[in-house]
C-alpha cells in the first residue's frame, strides 16, 4: 500500500518535472497527487473518528462538520476550511480549469497538505 507521505512525494516530483521540462500536464497530475494525498489524510481522520471511509467529497465535508462539533481543538484548526480550500485549489482550479501560472502558489498548497498531515498525526 502506497502511504500518504509517498504521495506527497510522487505529487512535488511530478510538479517539479513539470517545471523543469515545461510540461503543465506533469504539473497538474501532481497537482491531482498532493488533492489524494489530502483526502488520505482525511478519510484517516473520518474513519478513526466516525468508523467510516466518506464515498465523495460531499460525505467528507458533512463528516469533518459533524467531527468539529464534537472536537473544538480540531474546530480551532480549521480541518473543514483547509479540506475545502485544497478541494478548491488542488482539485478544482490546478488539475480541472488548468490553472497552473503561478508555481509559488502550488508551492504553497502542497506545503499546506504537508501541514494539514502534520497536525493531525497523533490527534
Amino acid at each position: 500500500m502506497v502511504t500518504t507521505e509517498e504521495i506527497i512525494e510522487e505529487a512535488k516530483s511530478e510538479i517539479n518535472q513539470g517545471k523543469a521540462f515545461d510540461k503543465p500536464l506533469l504539473i497538474r497530475d501532481g497537482c491531482e497527487k498532493a488533492w489524494l494525498a489530502t483526502k488520505e489524510i482525511i478519510d484517516k481522520l473520518i474513519k478513526d473518528r466516525l468508523g467510516e471511509v466518506p464515498k465523495n467529497n460531499h460525505s467528507r465535508r458533512v463528516a469533518l462538520g459533524k467531527i468539529e462539533e464534537k472536537d473544538q481543538k480540531l474546530k480551532d484548526k480549521g480541518i473543514l476550511d483547509r479540506f475545502m480550500a485544497r478541494e478548491k485549489s488542488l482539485h478544482e482550479s490546478c488539475f480541472y480549469d488548468g490553472q497552473i501560472e503561478n508555481l509559488d502558489f502550488i508551492d504553497s498548497e502542497i506545503k499546506k497538505v504537508e501541514k494539514l498531515k502534520e497536525d493531525l498525526e497523533g490527534i
